[in-house]
């Protein structure tokens, strides 16, 4: 049965029974996503759409998005360097997973680290936001599979062509 919002009602387990409207996704990864995000949450849920919060377990990235009171659900757990790319590929794969059963619209995140694969795997936009010029790495393997970058107009490094939109502000300010 669609709920007060036409999003649909959930089971006792916590899993959608119907959902007329596919979700919108947030990919925290750092602690300071949860401060650039929060507000976007806010505004998409008080113009009636449904979200959903995937987590990394970084620092305080748990405990921030539970003082915010935002459910989230943590999809993997940083430990350290070595470990990177097997968490990477964890999280990729359970994020794959969601994706499928989900299917939400469009994903959003802060770097794309795991959505612009999975989302152009599964045909899922993606907009990212990053604010890091000296990230080349992660620039080129994960920039070139995102749907759209938002970067601020300060930003320095390449131009992404008709992908590329700039905004009048800053996401970090250190």
């Amino acid at each position: 049965n669609p709920g007060p919002e036409g999003r649909g009602d959930r089971d006792g387990e916590g899993h959608l029974q119907r959902r007329l409207e596919p979700p919108r996704w947030i990919d925290v990864h750092h602690p300071a996503h949860v401060h650039v995000f929060a507000p976007v949450r806010e505004l998409l849920l008080a113009r009636g759409h449904e979200v959903d919060v995937v987590a990394r377990d970084k620092d305080l990235t748990i405990p921030l998005l539970e003082e915010f009171g935002i459910p989230h659900e943590p999809l993997s757990v940083e430990r350290g360097r070595a470990a990177l790319p097997l968490e990477m590929s964890l999280r990729f794969a359970r994020l794959f997973v969601k994706c499928l059963r989900t299917r939400p619209d469009v994903c959003l995140g802060i770097a794309g680290l795991s959505i612009t694969h999975v989302g152009a795997t599964l045909g899922i936009p993606t907009l990212v936001l990053t604010d890091t010029e000296s990230a080349r790495l992660s620039l080129r393997l994960h920039l070139p599979f995102a749907t759209a970058i938002l970067t601020p107009r300060c930003w320095e490094g390449a131009d992404y062509g008709e992908r590329h939109l700039r905004y009048p502000g800053y996401h970090e300010l250190f």
